[in-house]
């Protein structure tokens, strides 16, 4: 992010004329450097109620188009399927259309910060928004709350994040753990990769499973 936005900078400066318009998406690509360097997913101004802040298209705007350009192709050339159900009650699948949603569920639990809430689904009461960036996971402390939260929930739940890789993906397997569905991390994703293969956790979102796995079964 931060070498992008160092190039954007330099063609501004260098051609000028009405290439300084870059300096907008080079300002977007240093506010995003800042969320992963430590600021978290509060840099795009997406609350846990699926909305954007006034100011996150002005600040984030040249970001939040690419990225959902880029997340739409990506699953329209992905052989992944919409949603998967990973355990009896828990789906896991990519930010959904309406045409791509599990009929069963009745809980939304929406991981992506860079997309939009998806509307006309569940009503306010049964959506819950925990924004978390793109290949990053939330701190050991807020995972946990998270993972209590959703696994505590009383119905079918469906957790997505932009593909239904990693973020979500995450989430799903502390929820696993947290109901005891699992004994291991390293259980927990591989009950998930045998229902849905394309999932991708990193080594952070392992550490942070890890790390959150015997506080989260002892809480129950």
């Amino acid at each position: 992010m931060f070498i992008m936005a160092i190039l954007l900078v330099l063609c501004a400066w260098v051609w000028g004329g009405w290439r300084w318009v870059l300096l907008w998406p080079a300002a977007s690509c240093l506010v995003m450097a800042a969320g992963y360097l430590g600021l978290g997913a509060r840099v795009v101004g997406k609350d846990s109620a699926g909305h954007f802040a006034p100011w996150s298209f002005i600040v984030c705007g040249p970001y939040l188009l690419y990225y959902n350009g880029i997340a739409r192709l990506g699953c329209g050339l992905r052989s992944d399927r919409a949603y998967d159900q990973i355990a009896p009650g828990l789906w896991l699948g990519r930010h959904p259309s309406i045409g791509e949603l599990p009929s069963a569920a009745v809980w939304l639990v929406d991981v992506v910060t860079e997309m939009p809430r998806l509307r006309g689904y569940v009503d306010d009461e049964h959506y819950l928004g925990f924004p978390m960036l793109d290949g990053d996971i939330a701190p050991v402390d807020e995972f946990r709350a998270v993972v209590q939260r959703v696994a505590g929930l009383d119905g079918d739940v469906l957790i997505h994040c932009a593909a239904g890789r990693g973020r979500s993906a995450t989430v799903m397997a502390g929820v696993l753990l947290a109901r005891r569905l699992a004994d291991t991390p390293e259980q927990a994703v591989e009950m998930i990769r045998a229902v849905r293969p394309g999932i991708s956790v990193n080594g952070k979102q392992m550490r942070v499973l890890r790390a959150s796995q015997l506080s989260v079964v002892r809480g129950q």
